[in-house]
């Protein structure tokens, strides 16, 4: 686990790096306004995502299932042989649907300046396959995920990132600049990356009959997996993405451009969740399913200590050095100076979100989500007024503070009722023991280095010191992780 561990992140963190590197030449290139429209593609994507239904989560459970002996291989190419037929439809219906109301988005959701409606309406189309093909994609990348395949996963994720992410320039600098090119670039690079992704998937299934017909029975038994991950996920994109809906209506879409520099930055937090999820999920799973309750308790604390180190280390720092990083980032001082509260709060809650990755996969490795969607639609109810006001009276500032309160509330207010149903013994104790402790080393050495921080220097020395001392809190908090656990004392509140 800690070999596939360290190969996941270096994969992740090698994605991320050119992603965020070259997120300011896109805008160089298309400028602010159709860059822009790079944001409204990724919102695209994610809410695409709600098509999935839970299916893609509820197969990689299978196939940790399978790879645990409870069932052989004619059944499972059986399940995934009717998710391919269902992916497809939906995939076709998705696109369908996009490409019929284009015009209509184009015409009437965007604040235009420069663009013309017609520009927009092909952009959206091409949108719109290329999300289409991602949501088609998540089949395969659930499938490894369950197979316990990470490094070949992160092979064909990494290549086809460089490809997306690098190879797209010299189309814009020599061949067109427009929106059009952009995004139809994105479209062939996502087919091509589909086909990878399946055929590194039937290499490592084991031979088996199967009909190229769909048994939809075979998937019955993933129903209650798969509906219940369907609510989270959809309650989810309406938490997480609901400002990205918004804002455009609210906002130029040039500043909606610049909006998505935060996000994208904000966002990469989240990414060093992906590895996490992708090795714990299925080694959960199996012991779960195996009744290796001691084992599972001792990996679930190792994996909570380590998760608050890592997310309040890099979602604290974003947070602590705004302003720095985003100048550092882009060149531009009164850009950098004018989204950096943004930022910080959007760092903040995307590092609570972070560590509470780790009790749904507690949950998803029981197969029991109901307080997780029974949490996570009591957050939406709260959630959607109140990013709608914020949104219209304060723009993107308001939504992050939005998003920040909510995400803390729900790890103080909701996660223990969790705690007691699953693990009663950590209810108290995650929180104070296992949370708190590295969280609070993490943004201590942070704060401290932001006071001590060298005053006017250059784009060089201020990405060096930002580095250093995220560095420095990851160390110090990750040396608080790695030790023993410490026994309930007069701040750990015993739950009898």
């Amino acid at each position: 686990m800690r070999q596939a561990l360290i190969v996941a992140y270096a994969a992740q963190a090698y994605i991320a790096l050119i992603g965020f590197l070259l997120l300011p030449v896109y805008m160089d290139h298309l400028g602010p306004e159709a860059f822009g429209l790079v944001g409204f593609s990724m919102a695209l994507q994610a809410w695409l995502q709600l098509l999935d239904l839970g299916m893609s989560s509820a197969l990689s459970r299978e196939l940790s299932l399978f790879r645990a002996g409870q069932y052989d291989a004619v059944l499972a190419r059986a399940k995934i042989r009717a998710l391919e037929w269902i992916f497809g439809t939906l995939s076709v219906m998705a696109a369908g649907a996009l490409l019929i109301g284009r015009g209509a988005i184009a015409s009437t959701w965007f604040s235009i300046e420069r663009l013309t409606v017609d520009e927009v309406s092909s952009c959206v189309a091409l949108m719109a396959v290329t999300a289409a093909l991602r949501l088609f994609g998540g089949l395969y990348r659930a499938a490894l995920t369950g197979m316990e395949r990470q490094l070949r996963l992160n092979a064909v994720l990494s290549l086809f990132a460089t490809a997306k992410a690098l190879g797209v320039i010299p189309v814009l600098a020599y061949v067109s600049s427009s929106p059009q090119m952009f995004f139809a670039y994105q479209a062939l690079v996502g087919a091509l990356e589909l086909v990878a992704l399946g055929r590194a998937f039937y290499r490592v299934m084991p031979p088996a009959p199967a009909s190229p017909l769909p048994h939809l029975a075979a998937c019955r038994s993933m129903l209650p997996t798969a509906g219940a991950v369907a609510a989270v996920s959809f309650l989810s994109l309406v938490i997480t993405q609901l400002d990205k809906v918004l804002l455009p209506r609210f906002i130029p879409l040039s500043d909606f451009g610049r909006f998505t520099l935060v996000t994208a930055m904000a966002g990469g937090i989240l990414i060093i969740a992906g590895p996490m999820g992708q090795i714990l999920q299925p080694r959960m799973t199996i012991l779960s399913a195996g009744q290796r309750d001691a084992e599972l308790r001792r990996l679930y604390s190792t994996a909570s200590r380590l998760a608050s180190a890592l997310f309040f280390s890099v979602g604290g720092g974003l947070a602590v050095f705004a302003e720095p990083i985003m100048w550092v980032w882009t060149g531009d001082r009164i850009l950098a100076e004018g989204i950096a509260p943004t930022l910080t709060f959007y760092s903040l809650a995307n590092a609570i979100v972070g560590v509470l990755t780790m009790p749904y996969l507690l949950q998803f490795a029981h197969g029991n989500l109901g307080l997780h969607v029974a949490g996570s639609l009591i957050m939406t109810i709260f959630v959607v007024p109140a990013m709608y006001l914020a949104a219209a009276s304060h723009g993107a500032l308001g939504t992050a503070i939005v998003a920040f309160s909510a995400n803390a509330l729900y790890l103080v207010l909701w996660i223990p009722l969790v705690h007691h149903r699953l693990l009663p013994e950590m209810v108290f104790r995650w929180p104070l023991a296992q949370v708190a402790p590295p969280a609070a080393v993490a943004m201590a050495v942070l704060l401290i280095a932001s006071v001590l921080g060298p005053v006017g220097a250059g784009r060089l020395v201020s990405a060096a010191w930002c580095g250093a001392a995220m560095l420095a809190a990851f160390l110090a908090a990750v040396s608080i992780a790695a030790r023993s656990e410490p026994s309930p004392g007069w701040w750990v509140l015993r739950r009898d």
